[in-house]
């Protein structure tokens, strides 16, 4: 009895301590280091003008740029919000400095003279929900010191997310400011690099991804074909996802033209 009782407190106890590990709050996410972050003007989308944003250069090898929404406080100490609209992904990014006579920008083409293009392999509007594949940037800074400033930041950014295959007595030889990585590290160093990048644009994906498929759909298969008329005075009960709802002639379910319907 005396054994039973212990290994009964002792499983008891056990299972306290696995749940308590269970119940731990999860860790905090490591907060994004900013590399550079300020003001500019970006090209619109259709070149139709230049628009004011706050951009970042974060170390996880992306720029984000949002717009100013409002600001909160007392004058003397005040916080701005932004809302985040874009992330560029600068892995195997292309910067590049533009003159202002390279760019069609309706009537406003001398407007910023200090330009340079981000050359982006996938980006994403997060407010949109739309992505892209091989997509260029227009920004513009205010004078040519601070062109200089983001345009050398975003090139050590892009430098240090390219990968070099090189011989071990090379690698040896290397200063401070490489990373070596074995090659038996590379595939997962690269999976969780890859989804950490996507992970900023999934739902985006998501969304194109469903309009492609119904797109696709439609053009094999052709439109879905219309419900048939529901039959005057025509009164059911229909299951949906579990829940019985009552359809008649004027209900969409019963395809009425009315709006009234659900039970």
């Amino acid at each position: 009895m005396a054994e039973s009782a212990a290994a009964t407190a002792d499983e008891s106890s056990r299972t306290t301590s696995l749940n308590e590990e269970n119940e731990k709050p999860p860790s905090p996410a490591v907060p994004l280091v900013i590399l550079k972050k300020g003001w500019l003007h970006k090209l619109s989308y259709r070149g139709k003008g230049w628009k004011k944003r706050y951009v970042e250069i974060t170390d996880s090898c992306e720029l984000r740029y949002g717009r100013e929404i409002r600001a909160q406080g007392t004058p003397s100490a005040k916080t701005t919000m932004y809302e985040l609209k874009g992330v560029i992904s600068l892995e195997d990014a292309h910067i590049v400095e533009m003159k202002a006579s390279q760019l069609r920008v309706d009537g406003h083409e001398d407007r910023f003279p200090f330009i340079f293009k981000v050359s982006s392999q996938r980006s994403a509007s997060v407010k949109h929900g739309q992505w892209w594949i091989l997509r260029d940037y227009c920004f513009a800074a205010i004078d040519e010191t601070e062109l200089k400033s983001w345009v050398d930041t975003l090139k050590t950014v892009c430098t240090a997310s390219d990968v070099e295959l090189v011989d071990s007595p090379w690698a040896a030889g290397l200063d401070a400011q490489y990373t070596v990585i074995q090659a038996r590290d590379l595939v997962p160093l690269s999976r969780q690099l890859m989804i950490t990048t996507q992970s900023n644009v999934a739902h985006a994906t998501r969304k194109l991804a469903e309009g492609v498929h119904t797109l696709f759909r439609h053009i094999v298969d052709g439109p879905p074909p219309a419900p048939p008329p529901a039959p005057k005075d025509a009164r059911t009960a229909t299951w949906v996802l579990g829940h019985c709802h009552d359809t008649g002639p004027d209900s969409p379910r019963g395809g009425g033209g009315g709006r009234g319907g659900g039970g």
